[in-house]
Parts: C-alpha cells; sequence; structure tokens
C-alpha cells in the first residue's frame, strides 16, 4: 500500500478549487510513487533516465490519449476493450487508472512496480474476446496484443514530447525505448521480443497489419471525446484532446471523425507548447510535487556520490595493483 499524500499547505487550498486542481489531482499520482523511492531503491529506471524526463512533463497526456486512439485499431484489441473496459461507463476514471499505472511503474521503487504490474497481468488473464474476423478466442495477455500496445504507448509518448517538449537526439530516442523494454517485461512480455531502440520500434508497429477505425474504436473515441469529468478537468482535457489530434495520422483523424472544431497547424502546436510547458512549471505549485520532487534529488544526490566513491575505490584499487 502507498503512503498517503500529505495535507495541503494554505497555498494548494487557494487554487484547488479553480482549473489549477487538474493540476493537483494529475500530478498527486506522481507524487505518491515517488515517496516509494530510496536510494537502495531508485525504482526501475531512476534518475537521469529519458523515462522520468519524458513521463514527468505535461505532454504526456497528450501522448497517451494519441495512444489509446491508435491501440484501439487493432480489430482484437478493441474488441476485448469494448467487452471489459470500463470506458463505455467511466471513460475518465478508465484514463486516469491508466495513469496512475504508468506513473507507478515509473516512478515508484521496484516493489510498487512489481506489485502494480502483478494486478494488471491478473487482469489481462482473466480477459479476452473474439476474433472479429474469425470469431476466435482471443486473450488479453497474448504476446502479439501486449507487444501491439506497448509499441504504440511508447512510439507516441516520445511523438508528445518531441512535439510539445522539445525534439530528442537519436541516441535520447533510443535510449528512452530501450528503457522501456523493463516496462513491456512488467506486463509479461519477453525482452527479446520487444524492440531495444526506434528504428526496431517502428519496424515493429509498420509490421501489425488490418488496423482499421472499426465501429467499436469509433465509439471508443466517442467516449473520450464525451468523458463525464469534474468541471474544472475540462479545459485540460480539451488541451490535451486537441493536442492527442496532433499527433495522430491524417489517416486515423479522418476514421475517427474528429470535431472540426480541433485546432490544426503550426500556430495551434505553437500554442500548446506554450501551454505544456506553463502546465509542466505549475506543477510546483502544490506541496506533493515538491516533496516529490525532493526527494527524487536525494536519490539522485545518493546515487551520484555511491558513483564516486566506487569509481574512487576501484582507481585506488588499481593504483594499489600496480604498485
Amino acid at each position: 500500500m502507498r503512503p498517503a499524500l500529505s495535507e495541503p499547505d494554505p497555498a494548494d487550498v487557494l487554487v484547488l478549487p479553480g482549473v489549477l486542481r487538474a493540476l493537483a489531482s494529475t500530478n498527486a499520482l506522481i507524487a505518491r510513487s515517488v515517496v516509494t523511492l530510496s536510494p537502495e531503491d531508485p525504482g526501475y529506471f531512476g534518475p537521469g533516465s529519458m523515462s522520468w524526463r519524458i513521463f514527468s512533463h505535461a505532454s504526456y497526456g497528450a501522448s497517451g490519449i494519441a495512444a489509446v486512439l491508435v491501440q484501439a485499431l487493432h480489430p482484437v484489441a478493441i474488441a476485448i476493450v469494448d467487452r471489459h473496459s470500463a470506458f463505455r461507463s467511466d471513460a475518465w476514471r478508465r484514463a486516469h487508472l491508466t495513469a496512475d499505472y504508468v506513473f507507478t511503474i515509473t516512478f515508484a521503487g521496484r516493489r510498487g512496480a512489481d506489485e502494480a504490474a502483478a494486478a494488471v497481468r491478473r487482469i489481462h488473464a482473466g480477459i479476452g474476446g473474439g476474433d472479429p474476423a474469425t470469431g476466435a478466442p482471443r486473450r488479453a495477455d497474448e504476446p502479439e496484443l501486449l507487444l501491439w500496445v506497448h509499441a504504440v504507448h511508447t512510439e507516441y509518448a516520445l511523438r508528445g514530447y518531441e512535439a510539445f517538449a522539445t525534439p530528442l537526439s537519436e541516441l535520447e530516442a533510443d535510449r528512452f525505448v530501450a528503457e522501456q523494454v523493463a516496462a513491456a517485461a512488467l506486463v509479461g512480455l519477453d525482452r527479446a521480443q520487444v524492440p531495444a531502440n526506434r528504428a526496431e520500434l517502428r519496424a515493429c508497429l509498420d509490421s501489425v497489419a488490418g488496423l482499421r477505425v472499426s465501429e467499436p474504436a469509433r465509439l471508443f473515441s466517442l467516449m473520450l471525446l464525451r468523458a463525464r469529468m469534474p468541471a474544472t478537468m475540462r479545459p485540460f482535457w480539451a488541451l490535451h484532446v486537441a493536442a492527442a489530434a496532433l499527433l495522430l495520422p491524417p489517416e486515423v483523424r479522418t476514421g475517427y471523425r474528429l470535431p472540426r472544431w480541433l485546432p490544426r497547424g503550426r500556430t495551434a502546436r505553437l500554442a500548446m507548447v506554450a501551454s505544456f510547458s506553463a502546465i509542466t512549471h505549475g506543477y510546483g505549485l502544490f506541496r506533493p510535487v515538491r516533496e516529490a520532487r525532493r526527494r527524487m534529488r536525494e536519490v539522485e544526490r545518493a546515487q551520484l556520490q555511491s558513483h564516486q566513491s566506487g569509481g574512487a575505490a576501484e582507481r585506488s584499487a588499481s593504483l594499489a595493483r600496480r604498485h
């Protein structure tokens, strides 16, 4: 069980009734995970990782929406979601739970990440559906489906960060993809079968045939667009949906018949870059996030000191051997 968040300070209370409540809600997820970190257990990714960098940026909200819309193009994946997921009745809560899982395996200690992943594997093991093309029974934990979901999530996390934060070098993108192999292993995939760099990731995505905007996928997109949620969240949701639409390939946007009001073009993208930058900086208004950042810095300093001490000891041993 994760430790409870600390009570908000007076500055937090002043902004919670307004639109900034969206910031508090989303980033409390990161804060709950980070409190489980320690110098002995920095989690599966840890300080300096591309995963910490990308998933702590506000652009991930848009990336996540774009990813689920692309994942829904797989006819078997969306058939299982349509049969078992809570998206139909409560899309906002389901999206919130998905974000909670991603933040847990990214920012929590290994024990917390393992527990969250084990819960997801249990859920996947118990659900399935029929293949729309053949009628054959399919399971949610089949490697083919898990790999599709993982690959799309990884690719669109990169696309969102590059579009709304800053471009990445080829080395940085490859590092992120390689780090995410650990996330794939947590849900049960064989590491050897998971793309370990951006080129392999794109080849994996290009190899999947039969993708289309089916009727269940279109209904799924409507559930996202019309999700019930607190009124203070709606401005943020609209921003993220609009940004997600910019990340989608044109044929996917057309297939989903996304609303015409969604902005496009360079001006829209620049406005979203500014918005996500402001939101990311706004995270620091809330004490749980400030505490989370402090703990992350402590873990980073401890790891750096340990590395320096280890390097000094190795150099001393090397000198001793020479003499």
